[in-house]
């Protein structure tokens, strides 16, 4: 098994550069340790001490020196709206 060595901020390395993707749910984008498997099969280990925020664009080094680049799975959102800004508010904060 693979194992991430570092977390590469979008804009930190080169996308095209990367060996493999993985599509995350938001969820799933919010770890600390868990087992992962890429689009291509290969199962890598995130262990981090503190829980880590996986963005769209961020890549993954794994001890292999390869990236992984990492990707948000599409994911339903809900549109709201409301009489006036205050009743929108009002939902907003609940």
């Amino acid at each position: 098994m693979l194992e991430v060595v570092e977390i590469l901020r979008k804009g930190a390395f080169d996308p095209a550069k990367g060996v493999d993707s993985l599509t995350l749910d938001h969820d799933h984008r919010l770890r600390r340790r868990i087992v992962l498997t890429t689009a291509g099969g290969r199962q890598v280990r995130l262990f981090e001490i503190r829980p880590v925020q996986l963005r769209d664009g961020d890549g993954l080094r794994l001890d292999g020196g390869e990236i992984v680049r990492v990707e948000a799975a599409p994911e339903p959102l809900v549109e709201i709206s409301a009489a006036d800004t205050a009743a929108l508010v009002r939902i907003a904060w609940h």
